[in-house]
């Protein structure tokens, strides 16, 4: 059995189990996972694919934290099929393939940049999404997922429940 055959049935399986988002992004990974060594066979997979995955996801343009995900994604994909007695052992595993991510230092805006941004977006209907995003802080499925309900004028707060779930 081809990884591209094992991964598309893993995919909708592991989709029944997560929300939107995730299996969304499960998907979008597989794809990519899938171009790059989708014709090697379960029985034939080794550490030196799973590098050539990150190589070519590297050469795609995909930043370390993408290409990160995607190594989880195989490695929970390349899991399960070990525990179901498909493979002999995960190729995925250990810590020297695990890609590393280097964390910086934030951008953010200054005072000045976010009145020039409030003003390019103002009488349109994203104002209030650019307003929030900007002065709280929260990703963007976060801002999007905001219902009147989490807010609570009496205290001045804002309740942030999690990343856009619905289709």
């Amino acid at each position: 059995q081809t990884l591209a055959h094992y991964l598309d049935a893993w995919v909708e399986r592991k989709a029944q189990e997560r929300r939107y988002a995730t299996a969304r992004s499960y998907r979008r990974n597989c794809r990519l996972i899938k171009a790059e060594i989708g014709d090697v066979t379960l029985d034939e997979l080794r550490p030196g694919h799973i590098r050539r995955v990150h190589a070519g996801l590297r050469k795609n343009g995909l930043s370390p934290q993408s290409v990160k995900q995607a190594h989880a994604v195989l490695h929970a994909a390349l899991q399960d099929a070990h525990d179901d007695d498909l493979l002999g052992r995960n190729p995925a595993a250990g810590k020297k393939l695990k890609p590393k991510v280097e964390g910086g230092p934030r951008q953010t805006y200054t005072r000045e940049e976010c009145r020039m941004l409030f003003a390019a977006v103002d009488g349109t209907m994203d104002h209030a999404l650019f307003v929030i995003m900007a002065t709280t802080g929260v990703r963007i499925g976060e801002a999007v997922a905001l219902r009147w309900s989490d807010l609570d004028l009496g205290t001045s707060t804002l309740a942030i429940g999690g990343p856009e779930s619905r289709p």
